[in-house]
């Protein structure tokens, strides 16, 4: 693979913080308070920025306990990440341009090109490829409900289902519901929406109302100093 370098890499930069140097990923009441918790008070360097993603800090504890302080099994499961989301972007160019010749050459630019390096190269990166792996499946999930009307409901529920994880990886995962419409229409020539299409809409909106209980803050990333804006998804 193109970035099999990156397995023999060691934690850099926030990986020590979150990862190496963290007392919480020991703590088994962690998998509870990360959902209660914004996404760097679970360190000893409580971060200015706020963000939700407890589904990244329940990656990150499990993992603890299987590989410890070797950083090469966090690596690895980054690269592991990187191959899935490459063959889901794959599966998604076959079903837009219904022409599965197209599956592969889409899978396999997606997985060499160099813009993948730093979301899989650090392991504080982890939220980019959850959140892209997440939000790929749903929207495989969701565009698929075309196929039968008797397996309509469960791929709609499927596509719910793997929203709500990729929300909580990351905050630019709100883009995927919006999305949707827009990549059936390049799939079917025409744009239409549909009542089913505010169904992602009300759980962006419960999304939304989490985050703010958590974190007591509704204030929009982009507003924060430092953030890069909501575009960064890791594709």
């Amino acid at each position: 693979m193109c970035f099999s370098k990156v397995a023999g890499f060691a934690f850099v930069w926030d990986d020590k913080n979150l990862i190496a140097k963290n007392p919480f990923l020991y703590q088994p009441d962690t998998l509870w308070r990360a959902f209660q918790s914004g996404f760097w008070e679970l360190t000893n360097v409580p971060h200015h920025i706020a963000m939700y993603r407890p589904v990244v800090i329940v990656s990150y504890f499990f993992e603890k306990q299987l590989f410890g302080d070797d950083p090469m099994g966090f690596h690895m499961v980054n690269l592991a990440l990187h191959a899935l989301n490459a063959t889901l972007v794959g599966l998604l160019a076959e079903q837009i341009t219904r022409r599965p010749a197209t599956c592969l050459p889409a899978a396999l630019l997606f997985l060499a090109h160099p813009v993948q390096y730093e979301a899989i190269a650090n392991i504080a990166s982890r939220t980019d490829l959850l959140a892209t792996a997440f939000g790929l499946a749903a929207t495989l999930c969701w565009l698929s409900t075309h196929v039968s009307q008797s397996h309509e409901k469960a791929f709609r529920a499927l596509g719910i289902f793997f929203l709500i994880p990729a929300l909580l990886s990351k905050e630019a995962a709100v883009i995927w519901p919006v999305a949707w419409p827009l990549l059936r229409a390049a799939r079917d020539g025409k744009f239409r929406l549909r009542i089913q299409d505010a169904i992602p809409l009300v759980v962006l909106g419960g999304y939304t109302a989490l985050r703010s209980i958590v974190l007591h803050s509704v204030v929009p990333l982009s507003t924060v100093e430092g953030w890069q804006g909501p575009w960064r998804l890791g594709l």
